[in-house]
Parts: structure tokens; C-alpha cells; sequence
């Protein structure tokens, strides 16, 4: 059965909004991870559409150049971009634009961002811990099928951009010892729409949290197009990210390298 996008965003909040913030032990998400063959193997199809596991696991980091185009109140602001990634985790975004240098970073489980004016505000780790990694998200999908402690399971269908996907949810379990109330379950909990056709991947879905001390739920969707061969890998160098349904920004990148030596210290201010 094709579930709208509107439903299967509506499973995966069953699974992350419900109860967050509880301070009850929830033994159904503490459970051994289940993972399901038939979606093990569309993942390990997409992985091998875009040059292979092992060719993906080859990449330890990697610097885009290009250009970004935000969407604020109906105008559009556009100017340079740099793009690098470390891991599955890291992740920094510096934007020129014309008022100044707008960047941000996440390193683990926070996150910061930066202002043109040089101040900064902390991102909370309910929305750093599924931005590491962000325009290239390849690296998450091998270390689920590698790693037992992730989840895998099929979670229905999507359009995206008329293209028909299937959607294969990757959620991180831990013991009830680490997460005694199952946030951490929930919160590192990731969709990935799979094109049923060539097996590319169409885009992530995951959750936002508003950090105006309500931690109200808003669908986070980035977009993948344009995939381009690279080095043997097929990556995405047009990416969109949507928020709530709204497009918050656009990147086009017109370079890519990987394994050039980053280190720790370029994802801090």
C-alpha cells in the first residue's frame, strides 16, 4: 500500500515524538534490534547503487565547495559554500552571504551556529545528534549495516519529486542502562526513501525539535538530486533541506573531495 508522505512522516514520529521527555523506562525500545531481511537488503542495494559498502566505508571525510541559497520570508539570499564532513557526526556549513559569514557545526552530540556578527547560539543535541554527515549520507547507512545496535526495517513508501521510493528506517538502539527512558532511541532515529526503481537514495526524513523550551516536533526532510560520479561513488551535489514542509535552503556544490585530513579542530569555533 503507497503511504503519503504525510503518513510516513506520522510513523516515524510514532516512534521518536511519543514520549520523549518521559522519565519512564520503556522496554519495547530497549529491546535487541530488530532487523528485518527484506529492508537489510534494499539498504545494502542502495549502498551498492552508489559505488559499494566498502568503497563508502573508505571515506573518512570529505570538503564540497559550491553555492547555498536560503529561504527567509519569502526572499532569497544566496552566496558561497563550504560544506565538510568527518565521520558519521561531524559536520560544519560556512555560508558568505552579503550581510557576513554564516556558519554552523556539529561535533558528536552538540552543535553550534554563527552569526555575521559573530555571536553564537548553541544547536540542542535532540536536533545535532541527525545532522552529522548531512550532505553526504552514505556514511550512516554502511555503519547501520555493520553495527548489530541498529534497528532496520521497511516503513512503507513516498514520492519525492515524482520519483516512488521506499522508505527503510535506521534507528540506533542502546541498553536500558544508557537509555533508561528511551530518548536516546527515539532521538537517533532516521528515515531513508530508497528509489524503487534504481535504488538511489531520494532523501533522509527525520525530526526537529523547536528550541524555544516547548521541544515541539517539526518533519525535517533534505533532499538529494544531481548525483554525480565521484571517485566511484555516485553522490548527491544538489541537496534541499525542508523544514515543516518549507524549503529552509538549497546547495549546489560544485566540488568534492574526500580523505583530505580533516581533524577535530576544523568542527569548532
Amino acid at each position: 500500500m503507497h503511504l503519503s508522505r504525510f503518513v510516513v512522516f506520522s510513523v516515524i514520529f510514532v516512534l521518536i515524538v511519543k514520549s520523549v521527555g518521559s522519565q519512564q523506562p520503556s522496554t519495547q525500545l530497549n529491546q535487541v534490534p530488530q532487523r528485518d531481511p527484506q529492508a537489510v537488503l534494499l539498504l545494502t542495494q542502495a549502498l551498492n547503487a552508489a559505488g559499494g559498502t566498502s568503497a563508502v566505508s573508505m571515506i573518512q571525510d570529505f570538503t564540497g565547495t559550491g553555492t547555498i541559497t536560503y529561504f527567509w520570508a519569502g526572499q532569497e539570499v544566496s552566496g558561497p559554500v563550504t560544506v565538510r564532513g568527518l565521520g558519521t557526526s561531524w559536520f560544519r556549513l560556512d555560508a558568505q552571504l552579503p550581510d557576513g559569514t554564516r556558519s554552523w557545526i556539529v561535533n558528536d552530540i552538540q552543535g553550534t551556529t554563527k552569526n555575521a556578527d559573530g555571536t553564537t547560539n548553541p544547536i540542542q543535541y535532540s536536533n545535532a545528534v541527525n545532522m552529522g554527515s548531512l550532505t553526504f549520507p552514505y556514511a550512516r547507512m554502511a555503519v547501520a549495516l555493520s553495527n548489530p545496535s541498529f534497528s532496520i526495517s521497511m516503513a512503507g513508501t513516498a514520492s519525492v519529486n515524482t520519483r516512488q521510493g521506499t522508505v527503510i528506517l535506521i534507528q540506533q538502539k542502546f541498553s536500558a542502562s544508557e537509555d533508561p527512558t528511551g530518548d536516546e532511541t527515539r532521538l537517533n532515529t532516521k528515515g531513508y526513501v530508497i528509489d524503487s526503481q534504481t535504488f538511489a537514495l531520494l532523501e533522509t526524513v527525520d525530526t526537529m525539535w523547536s528550541e524555544d523550551g516547548r521541544m515541539l516536533p517539526i518533519s525535517h526532510e533534505v533532499v538529494f538530486s544531481n548525483i554525480t560520479t565521484l571517485n566511484g561513488l555516485k553522490v548527491p551535489f544538489s541537496i534541499v533541506e525542508q523544514l515543516g514542509g518549507q524549503r529552509t535552503w538549497s546547495l549546489q556544490l560544485d566540488s568534492l573531495k574526500f580523505n583530505t585530513g580533516l581533524t577535530a579542530s576544523v568542527f569548532q569555533f
